[in-house]
């Protein structure tokens, strides 16, 4: 009974944590139990996992059009001709390209005392050497820069930001983006000291050359671990207040009605292949006497349970602050012998709802319009059937109009059947974030 107890109060600090709820003597806790209780590690990591989140920030040049103003460029370079905008964006990053990236990733549980940041430099490039040559694909292995780049030297009316050189990205007939690419091998890192936040960051300058044509830069960012544990992390100076808003809790508890097997057509209702039905002995619904069952589409992996959120109609922003919505729902898998697979999936458009559907199945125009995408994905044990509680959290730009909450579920074995999972407890939050006078 006292493991059983000791279980609970380790779910129950860990929870209060994600929702940035973990008072300093919870916090001290917490950490106490995790140092001095191999379950309570054990525990806090599986945990972990569940509420990990990796964001992919996806930030062009057309979000000056959508939302009228630059939120990741800054002009650094005044006179001349041309001007050198820099990105430097936070998101959780292992292949880095023409981007900037932060990957954070949690050791111990941070409390609300104040916190030293020690900086390392890992790389500084300025491509001063001409006769380097980049192997124009993917890159094979780390350390190496590849894509469509070439350097040159810096020319009257082109200056370099830094030195005399600086690398050219070149068109690839029939392809609209050219990148250059670059892969961090993180093993090769100095070891983590224990109870230590860590995070890289990439910054790049970029630099159109049309007269009279737009350029965009695309910040892509992707994390590759079968076993990293991810979480968001910001430290501040100043002080925050974290108001929340519960915009959203379904449980789907009316099995009277249906829902429209196809992505939404409009903001306000669940589309996708769902139906209601009532727990059943063997397994107990998170919240409530019903469940949601996401069936299997044939000739495709994933089935879906989809909605469209109306920015329109949230409160009005308060100057200064950061707003994210957070989505949380709970997955079960049927599968006795195989692993499931749960995703989220979140994306801000600028369009209206009833513009989103055309431009989310065509992916090229997807990454070229979204103002800001995050996913995560989930793959549990083969033959789990316990539910998993998963979180995802996107940041809301000024203007954005429409946001897309994509849940998905899918059989994840090497030879993966078609069969139910299950969908419950759904909650959509509306989280901003203000900083206190100093």
């Amino acid at each position: 009974m006292k493991d059983q107890n000791n279980s609970n109060e380790i779910d129950d600090l860990i929870d209060a944590y994600v929702d940035g709820q973990l008072s300093e003597e919870e916090a001290d806790r917490l950490s106490a139990l995790i140092e001095e209780s191999k379950e309570a590690r054990d525990r806090y990591w599986e945990l972990a996992l569940v509420h990990g989140m990796l964001e992919q920030g996806l930030q062009t040049a057309t979000v000056k059009a959508a939302t009228g103003e630059e939120p990741a460029v800054l002009n650094v370079k005044q006179g001349g001709f041309f001007q050198w905008p820099r990105l430097a964006s936070a998101a959780a990053g292992l292949l880095i390209g023409v981007f900037s990236a932060s990957v954070v990733w949690a050791y111990n549980v941070p409390s609300g005392k104040s916190s030293l940041r020690e900086t390392t430099e890992l790389l500084f490039e300025s491509f001063e050497d001409p006769s380097v040559s980049y192997p124009e694909r993917f890159p094979k292995r780390a350390g190496v820069w590849h894509g469509g780049l070439s350097v040159m030297k810096a020319e009257e009316g082109l200056e370099a930001m830094q030195g005399q050189y600086f690398a050219k990205v070149s068109p690839v007939p029939g392809r609209k983006f050219a990148y250059a690419r670059q892969i961090l091998d993180l093993s090769e890192l100095p070891e983590a000291e224990e109870g230590k936040l860590r995070e890289i960051e990439v910054q790049a300058s970029f630099l159109g050359s049309s007269n009279d044509q737009p350029s965009q830069f695309q910040i892509r960012l992707g994390v590759f671990s079968a076993s990293m544990v991810w979480a968001y992390k910001a430290p501040s100076e100043k002080g925050t207040i974290r108001n929340n808003t519960e915009l959203l809790f379904d449980s789907f508890e009316d099995p009277s009605v249906s829902y429209p097997e196809r992505f939404p057509k409009s903001a306000g209702a669940w589309y996708g292949e769902l139906s209601v039905m009532k727990a059943e002995k063997g397994f107990e619904a998170m919240r409530g006497k019903h469940v949601a069952k996401l069936s299997p589409f044939p000739g495709r992996k994933f089935s879906y349970a989809r909605r469209i959120l109306d920015l329109s109609e949230l409160p009005e922003a308060k100057e200064g602050n950061r707003r994210e919505i957070e989505v949380q729902a709970s997955f079960l898998g049927s599968s006795s012998d195989q692993p499931s697979q749960f995703q989220i999936r979140l994306g801000v458009f600028s369009e209206e709802p009833e513009a989103v559907r055309p431009i989310w199945n065509d992916e090229a125009l997807l990454f070229d319009r979204v103002l800001n995408h995050v996913g995560r994905n989930h793959t549990t044990g083969a033959g789990d059937k316990e539910w998993h509680k998963m979180r995802a959290s996107v940041e809301i730009p000024p203007h954005a109009r429409s946001l897309v909450i994509s849940l998905a579920v899918a059989d994840a074995g090497k030879n993966p059947s078609q069969t139910d999972h299950y969908l419950d407890a759904v909650r959509f939050r509306l989280i901003e974030t203000s900083i206190l006078p100093e």
